[in-house]
């Protein structure tokens, strides 16, 4: 009876490691991978980053931290950017159409660094 429930606990330990593993390197790979069309990147630390020309149409930018980023002449379009961080970016040029913005709303079509 011992034995038994020591094997319990030891089963349920092993299946909390794995997934807790599991949901870590999925949080992790999105972060890292590259700048492309409907990448997810929510929640992501890509503050400083050269995003200069990126196509991000349909991105998932929820949450991202874009601070002081180079975003000139890229594409957003479609973008969700609920709740991040644009404080200080680069958004010369950078188009907007279709984005979800910051704050929620939709930005018009031909919204060029400004959410219209």
């Amino acid at each position: 009876m011992i034995f038994t429930a020591g094997l319990k606990r030891t089963s349920i330990f092993a299946a909390t490691i794995v997934l807790s593993l599991a949901a870590t390197a999925t949080a992790n790979a999105a972060c890292s991978d590259p700048a492309a069309p409907n990448v997810d990147w929510s929640g992501c630390d890509k503050e400083r980053a050269s995003l200069k020309n990126a196509d991000l149409s349909g991105a998932n930018l929820t949450g991202a931290d874009l601070s002081d980023t180079d975003l000139a002449n890229a594409i957003l379009t479609s973008a969700d950017l609920t709740n991040a961080d644009l404080r200080r970016a680069d958004l010369t040029s950078t188009n907007l159409s279709g984005a979800t913005w910051i704050d929620g709303r939709i930005c018009a079509w031909r919204s060029f660094r400004v959410c219209k």
